[in-house]
């Protein structure tokens, strides 16, 4: 527990309220993202899905792929990119008529 709110709260730095705010409100840490994982099967195409799957058979670091997409040109892509530090744990799924794609952020 932080002592510090009720020390300024004795000091009459800050009101009631705002002390009980900050004792009360848990500090979030998130954990960060350090690698990708990929995997795409290509409907209709089993030779092209294995071979694409043998080469992201090993999770990349994001430490590879940020410089690609800091590079790009639409601003939402790049706004994308700082948000994959703090993404560890998510998982997204394309699913679509012509391939099934799965990201994994580790």
């Amino acid at each position: 527990m932080n002592l510090t709110p009720l020390k300024n709260l004795q000091k009459h730095t800050i009101s009631k309220e705002q002390a009980y705010q900050e004792i009360t409100t848990p500090k979030m840490r998130y954990k960060r993202a350090r690698f990708i994982k990929m995997r795409i099967d290509i409907k209709d195409q089993k030779a092209i899905s294995t071979m694409l799957n043998t080469l992201f058979a090993v999770p990349l670091p994001l430490g590879l792929i940020r410089p690609f997409i800091k590079r790009h040109k639409d601003e939402n892509v790049r706004a994308l990119a700082g948000l994959l530090d703090f993404a560890k744990g998510a998982r997204i799924d394309i699913q679509s008529s012509e391939a099934n794609i799965r990201i994994s952020i580790i």
